[in-house]
């Protein structure tokens, strides 16, 4: 559907708007207009995706730019060890908080304010996904193992 727009072009629109919507979701959940941990926890963990998608470039960009194809692969390998480790350090920081929250909820008085504004912020978010899901492509590739057949 869009294979005119290049690798690169496509990893930095998504990332670029991946972006724009963790900054936004961080502003309406850090600002008092909505009080939503969930919202923040979702902002966060965009802000990461945005993260990954800078990974995902670079590696690419290393790629194209090196002739060396063995050297190429591994920078790609690394780049997505890196993001895994990354989502995976995230992960444990978010399980870490989620322990502690379930034996001292906290701040239990403080209200998030659940209103139009919070439903539309979700309704963007699965759009932005959905775009990014078909922008990108799926996931139109193989990991190098052995074909399995079931049976």
């Amino acid at each position: 559907m869009f294979e005119d727009v290049s690798v690169a072009g496509r990893l930095a629109t998504v990332g670029l708007v991946v972006l724009a919507f963790a900054m936004l979701e961080i502003w309406f959940s850090t600002g008092g207009m909505i009080n939503s941990v969930s919202l923040f926890s979702d902002g966060a963990h965009n802000l990461a995706d945005a993260g990954a998608f800078a990974i995902a470039l670079a590696a690419n960009h290393y790629a194209q730019h090196h002739t060396d194809l063995e050297e190429s692969r591994r920078m790609q390998i690394m780049g997505g060890l890196l993001n895994v480790s990354i989502c995976l350090i995230l992960t444990l920081f978010a399980g870490v908080e989620a322990w502690k929250r379930l034996f001292d909820a906290g701040h239990m008085e403080e209200k998030a304010k659940i209103d139009g504004a919070y439903l539309a912020i979700a309704v963007c978010g699965i759009l932005i996904n959905g775009f990014g899901a078909m922008f990108l492509g799926g996931h139109g590739h193989s990991h190098g193992g052995l074909p399995v057949e079931a049976g």
